[in-house]
């Protein structure tokens, strides 16, 4: 889930972001081209100050299981695209982490964010989707930085 804008290094770069290995599902309007283009414009901003040596970001789709109503049992239930067989899961969720690093090379701060797959308003701040490392590497089922211990 690299951004194309991310890669205009060559047009090998750019043309790679845009392959099936590099995208999945998101509602558009109040999300894709709204809120997360967004987040990518903070991380970017991070990637270009100066004083950070390196910026880490991991980005991915999650699918969480909601309770229907108050002492409900957790559910998971999430949409698809196409027609059976050959059905494409639509994720209910998208993360992204980054890490950032000092020129000696030490993790300097860490920030994780979990984002609905859905419009979002476009006041909504930053913070409201702010999670613990741990937590969504819990929810993912991976070690996000594992050498940044």
């Amino acid at each position: 889930m690299a951004p194309a804008m991310n890669h205009k290094g060559s047009q090998e770069a750019m043309s790679d972001t845009f392959t099936l290995a590099n995208c999945a599902p998101q509602v558009g309007e109040g999300f894709n081209r709204d809120w997360w283009a967004r987040l990518e414009w903070f991380v970017r901003g991070l990637a270009l100050r100066k004083e950070h040596a390196a910026v880490h970001v991991v980005t991915g789709p999650l699918y969480l299981p909601t309770r229907q109503g108050a002492g409900e049992r957790w559910r998971a239930s999430h949409d698809f695209l196409g027609e059976a067989p050959q059905l494409l899961a639509v994720p209910t969720h998208f993360f992204k982490a980054v890490a950032v690093e000092n020129a000696s090379g030490k993790c300097e701060a860490m920030g994780a964010f979990v984002v609905p797959n859905a419009p979002i308003p476009a006041g909504a701040p930053l913070e409201a989707f702010a999670v613990g490392i741990e937590e969504l590497e819990a929810a993912a089922g991976m070690t996000l930085f594992p050498e940044a211990g």
